[in-house]
């Protein structure tokens, strides 16, 4: 039977970031409406979006495959005597732009800094940091992605977009494990030592 983790982990996880660092700047800037969005920059026919206007936009803007083989677990215990035999999990690596939109500009840039200064001061969230980090999600660790002007330019030309103060962070590790269990089979115990599964 299919579970549900598999299909929604990525925007849990999105959803997640936003609504840490959303409570982080209104704590920080005492206030009272909520200012962090998910959204593309600009809409498919090109045009900005009004949800966007005076806020800090979260982007996903790249999906990389981590492909570890050490992260390519098969088997997960059911029992002291029989573990399940699991597809193995996918992880990814997230590249998220922050934008800062705001029709003031040290607005944009004020909100930007107070941004970059939750990353640095959070690097990493997991559930001892954040206990209210879903369970699907389990642990994001953040690393800030150095794009020089070129590259800079090349991705806002890409999506069709004026230049906004901007930084891009690489989430890492973001993992896709579905619920269905192939088969369960009875496990081997010498010594304290777990043995290969019988199938």
């Amino acid at each position: 039977m299919f579970g549900n983790n598999y299909f929604f982990m990525l925007d849990q996880a999105l959803v997640f970031i936003k609504d840490t660092l959303n409570n982080y700047l209104m704590t920080q800037m005492k206030l009272t409406e909520s200012v962090v969005v998910i959204n593309p920059i600009v809409g498919t026919e090109g045009k900005s979006i009004a949800e966007n206007e005076n806020k800090l936009v979260i982007s996903l803007i790249n999906l990389e495959n981590e492909s570890n083989q050490p992260y390519n677990v098969r088997y997960s215990h059911v029992n002291n005597k029989q573990v399940a035999n699991v597809q193995p999990d996918v992880r990814f690596n997230l590249d998220l732009l922050l934008a800062a939109n705001f029709s003031v500009y040290e607005e944009s840039l004020k909100f930007l800094s107070s941004a970059i200064g939750f990353f640095q001061l959070n690097p990493s969230l997991d559930e001892v940091r954040t206990p209210q980090i879903p369970k699907q999600v389990g642990r994001l660790d953040f690393h800030v992605e150095s794009l020089n002007y070129f590259e800079m330019h090349n991705l806002w030309s890409s999506m069709g977009a004026k230049y906004q103060p901007s930084i891009v962070y690489k989430v890492r590790l973001v993992k896709f494990q579905g619920e269905e269990i192939v088969n369960v089979s009875n496990s081997i115990v010498q010594t304290g030592v777990e043995a290969l599964p019988i199938s």
